[in-house]
């Protein structure tokens, strides 16, 4: 049973099974952030805890708490926080912080939506529909490479990479995306990306 989170550093609330939780511990886990771990269970008979819905009324994860007790709701406001200037996650140069912003906004404005279609009502037309916004995110990661900003993994890695593992496994990626397979493989071999793996996950809605 999860316990209420301890004040004297990062505690991150989870659902290991989460994508949008997903990309917050790759990120703490990329970027070295001390932080402990309270896993809740979103669903069943047993209900969420009082002490999450006091930190996170809508009941959802992720929720960090940073070690100075600030309470972040929201997987992107969180690798926001956790990509700030210096840290190992924020987009290095020559890379502008555009082009990082610009695969996190095809992934929630694009991929989401469409990986949503083609699961809950499938057919052709949905199933097309996600391998262009793929081919788009293809096209995007093929320069620089082999992450988001080049050689550096970045805060744009951690979040795209659940939603995009979701989709490979479930449909693949479209003929000739080299680029997004190279990226995928990069992503999967880094042991912060490993350790958030699991045997059974949800997609996100």
């Amino acid at each position: 049973m999860a316990t209420a989170p301890s004040p004297r550093r990062a505690n991150f609330i989870t659902n290991k099974m989460c994508p949008y939780a997903q990309r917050v511990w790759i990120a703490l886990e990329e970027s070295g952030t001390p932080y402990e771990m309270a896993e809740v269970s979103l669903y069943g008979a047993g209900g969420k805890p009082a002490w999450f819905t006091a930190l996170n009324p809508k009941g959802e994860v992720p929720v960090l708490v940073t070690a100075d007790g600030a309470v972040i709701a929201d997987s992107e406001a969180i690798l926001d926080h956790l990509a700030r200037p210096n840290s190992p996650l924020a987009p290095p140069p020559p890379c502008r912080a555009a082009h990082a912003a610009a695969l996190r906004a095809l992934v929630n404005a694009r991929l989401k939506p469409a990986g949503k279609r083609a699961v809950l009502r499938p057919s052709p037309a949905a199933t097309a529909e996600l391998m262009a916004a793929l081919r788009e995110i293809d096209a995007a990661l093929a320069t620089p490479g082999p992450y988001a900003c080049g050689d550096a993994f970045c805060a744009a890695d951690a979040s795209a990479f659940p939603f995009l593992w979701r989709v490979r496994k479930e449909f693949g990626f479209p003929d000739g995306a080299r680029a997004l397979e190279a990226w995928a493989d990069a992503c999967e071999a880094r042991a912060g990306v490993r350790a958030t793996l699991v045997g059974s996950w949800w997609w996100w809605w």
